[in-house]
């Protein structure tokens, strides 16, 4: 068996805390790790959790050890910093079903009044008038029907309305698989720009666009604030750790009179971020929205 068919898997185990699987999964992100997979007593693959007890899972190629070593080191660093306790355990796994194993558990589903998603090995019927996104997650995963993802899609069909005409163009940051991005131009949005620090989540939307016979979308690893012009509407679905850093750069990107929508936030996270990017009066909050535990905000420049 080669390498390439040989993984190491990481499972940090912890009780059940939002902030510490926030600071933990940025971790991983930040080593390279690929999907990051929640477990707990309520998901069909984590029977065995205690009850009150998380577990993070992701898989690591069996060459990288070191950096397995380093990032077992930083997690464990973050717990004593927040002075929690987290287990992290390391071993070599052969099997490779991990990879698509998942996918006998994806749904289909309508998403909002016009857009619909699902993957290449569904089917769905819709009623006329709904565009069908065909989203194949590959490594970078995001498929559309996460909580966060959802209310970013029913905030693009509610902005862009019958009035596609008016939007130039939307920037997708942290684009994911890309489905906000190719969403957008399915609702008349003429150009869609997506960026993403993982060049295989710019690869997997380049082809993602291609599967829905999609063009006049842009998917690349540059840096926001190194990207030129101004967009109409921005659409930013990550955690509120790595969006911090960027809000200054996004406000530069939002055209005047332009939109911004936030995802990716928790419920007690929106006052922060909503204070942040309305400081000084740079924009104005229009309206927020929740599903489950996670938080949506749109905001006008």
């Amino acid at each position: 068996m080669t390498s390439e068919e040989r993984w190491l898997r990481l499972t940090a185990s912890f009780a059940t805390s939002p902030v510490l699987e926030e600071a933990l999964s940025d971790c991983l992100i930040v080593a390279g790790a690929g999907s990051i997979v929640s477990q707990d007593e309520t998901t069909m693959d984590g029977a065995d959790c205690p009850p009150g007890i998380q577990k993070l899972v992701t898989y690591f190629d069996a060459n990288d050890a070191n950096n397995v070593s380093d990032t077992r080191s930083a997690l464990l660093a973050i717990a004593r910093q927040l002075e929690a306790d987290v287990d992290v355990q390391i071993d070599l796994y052969d099997d490779t079903s991990w990879r698509d194993g998942w996918k006998a558990f994806f749904v289909p589903a309508q998403v909002s009044p016009r857009l619909a998603v699902r993957a290449p090995w569904c089917e769905l019927a819709v009623d006329p008038g709904v565009h069908v996104l065909v989203i194949e997650p590959g490594a970078a995963f995001g498929t559309g029907l996460h909580e966060t993802t959802k209310l970013c899609l029913q905030a693009i069909d509610r902005h862009v309305g019958d009035h596609a005409e008016r939007i130039d163009g939307i920037l997708d940051v942290g684009c994911g698989s890309g489905v906000l991005a190719i969403a957008a131009r399915m609702l008349g949005v003429r150009r869609a720009v997506g960026l993403d620090i993982d060049p295989i989540a710019a690869k997997v939307s380049d082809d993602n666009a291609v599967i829905n016979g999609v063009d006049g979308c842009l998917f690349s690893v540059t840096p926001i604030a190194q990207l030129p012009g101004v967009f109409e509407l921005i659409v930013c679905n990550m955690l509120s750790s790595r969006m911090m850093p960027i809000v200054d750069a996004i406000l530069d990107r939002t055209a005047e009179g332009g939109h911004i929508i936030l995802s990716g936030l928790q419920t007690f996270e929106v006052t922060a971020m909503s204070q942040r990017f309305t400081a000084d009066h740079r924009c104005k909050v229009v309206r927020t929205d929740e599903l489950g535990e996670w938080s949506s905000v749109e905001l006008s420049r």
